[in-house]
């Protein structure tokens, strides 16, 4: 798939370009995933391996990146298990200036979509409990509870939620 390629499922206000992420993007994917509080914080090696099309036989992933301009402002890590009925998203965060801006939602427009050409029948997330504004993005992009995990993550400590999406 082109890096250039730009998915539009999802209404969004946001100008941004959704592309898969190079070598070259992922200091500010680290950049970007330090300023948020609720994302998952990987080392650089682990977005690495989801930077262009890493695929195996059966586990495929992607690291896609919202561009403004000239300036990656967000990112979103999701894989893929053929044999699976959906795909998860394992990380999402925004650039803290470029928040409430639909950046967020055009990033999981371009996740289902890649979910999509995977194979994949939905997509599926953990969220904290305590994270008001990602559950209310999930909210309307028709994501539903689907588990709580008890005391899944800490500092601070608090339940996860599982949420999902089955495409029409």
């Amino acid at each position: 798939m082109p890096a250039s390629l730009r998915w539009a499922t999802v209404e969004s206000n946001a100008k941004v370009v959704v592309r898969r992420a190079d070598v070259a993007d992922l200091d500010r994917v680290m950049e970007i995933e330090r300023q948020s509080v609720y994302g998952a914080h990987w080392t650089r090696s682990a977005y690495a391996k989801y930077e262009g099309e890493p695929r195996d036989d059966l586990f495929h992933r992607s690291l896609l990146v919202a561009v403004e301009g000239e300036n990656i402002v967000g990112f979103a890590a999701v894989s893929f298990l053929e044999g699976d009925e959906a795909a998860l998203l394992e990380n999402l965060a925004v650039e803290s200036a470029r928040r409430r801006r639909g950046v967020a939602k055009a990033l999981c427009a371009a996740m289902m979509e890649w979910a999509k050409s995977e194979g994949a029948c939905g997509l599926n997330l953990e969220v904290r409990v305590s994270n008001a504004s990602a559950l209310a993005l999930y909210a309307s992009l028709r994501f539903v509870e689907q588990g709580r995990r008890r005391r899944y993550y800490s500092d601070p400590e608090e339940d996860g939620l599982l949420m999902g999406l089955r495409f029409q």
